[in-house]
């Protein structure tokens, strides 16, 4: 957004594509973590056949969702209250209910969530919505990132395995441009549109971050790999940018070139 191009054709695959990760790591982590905390013996069957069902419920909440909650959102607006409280209010009534409704049905709570904001995005007081979150955002969000800073041990960086952040950051550098790159690239037929897009699926963000932390709250993830997840997702963050910013530089260099020929 910042570089001028979210019109761009990958701008609009990233965003699409992102939208589909995010909703394969919760659904994927979901699983995992009801399996650990359960302490249930399954197999590859079963483990295939939860993910299947976390996937179908958010096909359907999602379709549904879409289409009943902006209208109720709409509906509710007529009423002659205070709009700009009423939207804050049924946000978090159906952010929160999303959340709760999926926790019953043996899922994440951060998959109703998820899907209570992709349903709340088709308002047609998204604006509004937005600005809200904005402002929730400047109190919550902070707290967020010290808890997540204050749970890693300063210890654990100094005397890491330093081997182990490596290969966790080159896996996740390279399965983003292998995974996303090349199909996209093969596809578009456009090496350079390609490329762009695995960098701009490179990051893992706030959705890894979350993660990260429930695994480490529910005991699945040791110090160790804990402290090397969070560093790998920090510098998986701060790539894309970087080098999207020097593709779309030297594009721009050489078609200065191309014009002065």
């Amino acid at each position: 957004d910042e570089m001028g191009r979210m019109g761009s054709t990958e701008a609009k695959i990233i965003l699409g594509a992102a939208v589909i990760d995010d909703v394969l790591a919760l659904s994927l982590a979901s699983v995992i973590f009801t399996i650990v905390v359960t302490h249930v013996q399954v197999s590859t069957l079963d483990i295939i056949l939860s993910l299947s069902k976390t996937l179908g419920v958010w096909l359907v909440l999602t379709a549904v969702s879409a289409s009943v909650v902006p209208r109720l959102l709409d509906y509710v607006i007529k009423l002659k209250v205070d709009v700009g409280q009423l939207i804050e209010a049924f946000s978090l009534l159906v952010c929160f209910s999303y959340a709760a409704f999926s926790g019953t049905l043996g899922l994440s709570p951060l998959v109703g969530a998820f899907i209570a904001g992709m349903a709340i995005a088709d308002s047609l007081y998204l604006d509004l919505i937005k600005d809200f979150v904005e402002k929730v955002e400047l109190m919550f969000v902070p707290l967020f990132f010290v808890v997540m800073g204050a749970s890693v041990d300063p210890q654990a960086i100094l005397h890491g395995n330093f081997l182990l952040i490596l290969v966790l950051c080159l896996v996740g550098v390279a399965s983003k441009l292998i995974g996303c790159g090349l199909p996209a690239a093969y596809l578009l037929k456009d090496r350079t549109c390609g490329i762009r897009i695995g960098y701009g699926m490179i990051s893992r963000g706030e959705i890894g971050l979350v993660i990260a932390s429930v695994g480490a709250t529910y005991g699945i993830l040791p110090d160790e790999v804990y402290t090397a997840l969070i560093l790998m997702i920090f510098v998986t963050s701060l790539l894309p940018p970087f080098l999207l910013k020097r593709s779309y530089s030297n594009e721009a260099k050489t078609l200065e070139v191309i014009a002065r020929d």
